[in-house]
């Protein structure tokens, strides 16, 4: 079995190669899907997140995901 990563920059095009090697009959791991549903679900996740930037980057069980950009920018600035 072979394995492909995919990856670049934002607008490069990932999301389309690997719609078609879907469409190909490739298995497709998404890590940014993955991790999306390690933030909203792993409690030991999200007490780190909050941890480092407040419970404001949380709405109720949801990750703020408008809100923690400028989090983490601001950690960053600090």
């Amino acid at each position: 079995m072979r394995v492909i990563g995919v990856t670049g920059g934002i607008g490069s095009g990932k999301t389309t190669v690997c719609n078609i090697l879907r469409r190909l009959g490739c298995d497709i791991f998404s890590a940014d899907l993955a991790a999306k549903a390690l933030q909203e679900r792993d409690p030991d996740i999200i007490a780190g997140i909050k941890a480092l930037f407040g419970e404001d980057s949380y709405t109720g069980t949801m990750p703020n995901r408008k809100k923690l950009p400028k989090l983490l920018s601001k950690t960053l600035k600090n």
